[in-house]
């Protein structure tokens, strides 16, 4: 659980979006990323919105500074973004879902997720 929620407690301390004002506020359908979801030419250190974490995946998992965390080397980390709105009865594009996958060394796979609302 601790691993997990290292790794959620950075992607929720992101902007919504690539185009989310500073500060906060929200975007439109148009810059909410939904059709481009993933980093766009950016590295993990580098990463500055919640969908840049789509499909990351890290064998051995690391701090935001691309550093292994001692301790969790055989674990697995994969992250998955998706706009789902319409799964807490908003439109698509108002909130993402955040899945968040830790495997453990004996294979056991432990899913957790957390919404980021478009504001």
């Amino acid at each position: 659980m601790a691993l997990a929620q290292l790794y959620m407690d950075e992607i929720l301390a992101k902007s919504f979006a690539e185009r989310s004002p500073v500060g906060g506020g929200p975007v439109s359908a148009a810059d909410a990323d939904c059709s481009s979801l993933g980093p766009n030419g950016e590295t993990r250190r580098t990463f500055n919105d919640v969908d840049d974490y789509h499909n990351l995946a890290d064998t051995a998992p690391e701090n935001s500074e691309e550093e292994p965390l001692p301790g969790y080397n055989s674990f697995r980390v994969a992250i998955s973004v998706t706009c789902a709105g319409t799964d807490v009865g908003l439109a698509s594009h108002e909130a993402k879902r955040i899945d968040i996958t830790i495997t453990d060394p004996s294979s056991n796979a432990y899913l957790f997720s957390a919404y980021r609302g478009n504001f």
